[in-house]
């Protein structure tokens, strides 16, 4: 009777492997079609196996601990499966953000009005953007997190600079270059001189009126009130890129010797960086012009 009952809970484990396997592989779990394919197979050929050595059991009881050993091989795979669904469906939501974001629904999504520009903007189409801006009375208008429409421009020409182009028009059309609303992604400066090297080379903001020494919102909480200089030069620990922007800056006209709020300085910033590197690598090659042009201009003696 014991033999009896351990050999329908074999076939119902088998059965369970089975039916697993159909709806990996008719795309039910809502992973790749083909992780759901190879996946599907596999528990189909274990379950099929193990149903196969259930059966030879009727003539031979020693089948019956091979059967359980084949289910529980399955096991692991079932494991790295459901790891693997998983990834799969984290990627694929992933994939659907980056595609929100690109198209400004992520942001503008809730206003038909502004979502209109940013897809006009998204897709490059100058003609359509000057379309869409009639239908927008304030062009600095905030969408989600207070992100303005030039400041999503801008941001989007980390990874597209051919949006340059949308971001003259939308500056052509009225929009403000020093706007902020507290957010930072409002601050279209911000995003202007962190990343976006072509922007801030092509003196296209600067060029418009925007203010070189504005200052970061207050929602970026470890650099607020720091200036776009103190906020590029900080950012050069991290891509040193932005030593080379922060001199762009300076050589345009911005003030050295604003002191933030936390009392902060170009001078002692620029002294705590060369001590981070003396005890480090070394300093990248785009520090050593800051750092002259500091000396030359007397910046880094001011520091105590």
């Amino acid at each position: 009777m014991i033999w009896k009952v351990f050999q329908i809970v074999l076939w119902l484990a088998a059965a369970a492997y089975a039916v697993v396997g159909v709806v990996a592989i008719t795309g039910m779990l809502g992973s790749a079609r083909e992780a759901d394919m190879v996946f599907g197979l596999m528990f189909l050929i274990i379950g099929a196996v193990s149903a196969f050595v259930t059966f030879l059991a009727n003539k031979s009881r020693g089948w019956l601990i091979l059967a359980p050993l084949i289910l529980c091989a399955g096991l692991p795979l079932a494991l790295i499966a459901a790891f693997w669904i998983d990834m799969e469906k984290g990627d694929v939501h992933r994939r659907q953000l980056d595609e929100e974001m690109r198209s400004g629904r992520y942001d503008f999504g809730d206003q038909p009005a502004l979502l209109a520009v940013a897809q006009a903007i998204s897709a490059n189409d100058q003609d359509a953007i000057r379309a869409a801006a009639k239908a927008v009375p304030d062009l600095q208008a905030p969408g989600r997190d207070g992100t303005t429409l030039l400041c999503w421009a801008v941001r989007e020409t980390w990874q597209r600079p051919q949006l340059v182009d949308s971001v003259k028009t939308l500056l052509s059309l009225g929009a403000d270059p020093n706007f902020t609303n507290g957010h930072r992604d409002s601050f279209a400066m911000g995003n202007a001189v962190h990343g976006s090297a072509r922007l801030l080379q092509s003196i296209l903001l600067l060029d418009r009126g925007a203010d070189i020494n504005s200052t970061v919102p207050e929602t970026e909480s470890d650099s607020t009130g720091y200036t776009l200089l103190l906020y590029t030069t900080q950012n050069g620990l991290h891509d040193s890129r932005e030593y080379a922007d922060a001199l762009h800056l300076l050589e345009r006209g911005a003030d050295p010797n604003r002191v933030a709020a936390d009392g902060m300085t170009l001078a002692k910033m620029l002294a705590q960086h060369r001590e981070h590197f003396t005890k480090g690598q070394g300093a990248p090659a785009e520090f050593a012009p800051l750092w002259e042009w500091a000396e030359t201009h007397g910046i880094v003696g001011q520091t105590k």
